[in-house]
């Protein structure tokens, strides 16, 4: 989208080399003349699938015409659902793929930052759709915020769309009698 386009007439002459004079583009299959020439420019303004028409009209009156497809695409929009956002470790979860455009490769990272702001990538993958991603772990200090990123990528660019996680750690069960042996009956306080 935004993009100059140049066509380029490719049609060829008779056996008796009889000319081509004139050259009409329609650049939307709409039935209206856009350009003239045999070598032309057209810049389209939104994403879409365009049928693109050109009549050649030679030295002796005789028409002809061809159409051919173009789909125009912009950059894609990257984007999923993230289910739930945070608990208790450990974590299992659910992505939903909500990307929109024209996409061409995906582009999955899942990491992890403790409170010391260290960083560790836990998952990486090129698939479409994470039906089963990592469960995630406790970290090693207190909460840690987990990031998941998607990058989807066309010929136009890319886009990365991320979120986050917070895994809570689970409490550290512990406790203590006033003593561990002794005759029955044993009081314990």
């Amino acid at each position: 989208v935004g993009e100059q386009i140049t066509f380029i007439d490719a049609s060829t002459i008779d056996s008796l080399w009889v000319p081509i004079v004139q050259w009409e583009w329609d650049f939307d299959n709409d039935g209206t003349i856009d350009a003239t020439g045999d070598t032309v420019t057209h810049i389209y303004s939104s994403a879409n699938t365009y049928t693109i028409k050109l009549v050649t009209t030679s030295i002796a009156g005789c028409k002809d015409s061809t159409t051919k497809t173009l789909t125009v695409v912009d950059i894609p929009v990257a984007g999923f659902d993230l289910l739930p956002d945070s608990g208790c470790a450990p974590l299992s979860y659910t992505l939903t793929n909500t990307s929109t455009g024209y996409i061409i490769e995906y582009d999955w990272v899942i990491y992890g930052v403790d409170i010391l702001g260290n960083v560790d990538t836990v998952f990486t993958s090129t698939q479409q759709n994470l039906t089963n991603p990592p469960i995630l772990p406790q970290g090693q200090l207190g909460d840690t915020t987990f990031y998941v990123s998607l990058t989807t990528t066309n010929c136009c660019g890319s886009n990365t769309f991320t979120d986050s996680i917070l895994i809570q750690p689970l409490p550290l069960v512990d406790f203590e009698a006033n003593t561990y042996e002794g005759s029955s009956p044993l009081p314990v306080r």
